[in-house]
Order: structure tokens, then sequence, then C-alpha cells
């Protein structure tokens, strides 16, 4: 019975640290005024540094725009969410959702990659 109980305590203090990541394409495809990758990697960039990942934050970029509702656990999550982003949704949709959730920390990153005026 007690090895049960430690195997449960592990297993509990393992999914507490559990890392959850959602990456998200817009609908919409309409748009023809878009940034190109290379102008979306230095918006993320300069989103990225500064701490822009530590709290609420929005940066507009050309006809681009990166907004984060709360707060990322890194610059690299930061990163990598932006490029994900970038990765599977452009040139598809104008835009994508990065979802993060881990202890301490949930966040969505939103990056619009394109302006329809």
């Amino acid at each position: 019975m007690h090895s049960s109980a430690v195997l449960v305590a592990a297993a509990l203090a393992a999914s507490a640290t559990t890392t959850a990541l959602a990456i998200s394409c817009y609908n919409a495809t309409q748009c023809t005024t878009c940034e190109t990758t290379a102008s979306l990697n230095s918006a993320a960039q300069a989103f990225c540094s500064a701490s822009g990942w530590e709290r609420t934050n929005f940066l507009p970029w050309g006809n681009a725009q990166i907004m984060l509702e709360g707060s990322l656990d890194s610059q690299q999550t930061c990163l990598q969410g932006i490029a994900n982003i970038v990765n599977q949704c452009y040139g598809v949709r104008d835009g994508g959702i990065f979802t993060f959730t881990s202890p301490g920390h949930n966040a969505r990153l939103d990056v619009d990659f394109c302006s329809c005026e």
C-alpha cells in the first residue's frame, strides 16, 4: 500500500509541471497586405526582447501586430510560439494564436500577419 501512495504522489508531481501548448490558425484568408516571414521574424525578435514576454503586451509592426495576454515562462517560449504560428499558418491563413499553460503562466499569444485596410 505504501508503494502505491508513492507512485500516486510521483504521478501528481509530474502532472503539476506539465506544459500545454496549442496553435490554431485564424479562419480568415482574405487579407492581401501582409508582412513577409522575414519581417515577422524581426517583429518576433523585437517583441520577445526586453521582457515583452513577461506580461500583457502589444506590438504593431507594419501591417502585422503581435498581442500577448498573460505571461510566458521565457523569451525562448515567446520566440518559439511566434515561429510556430508563422510556420503553421503563414500563406494559409492571416494569422494564428499560440496558447500556453504551465505552472504560474497562462498566455494567449496572437499574431496577425496582415492588414485588411
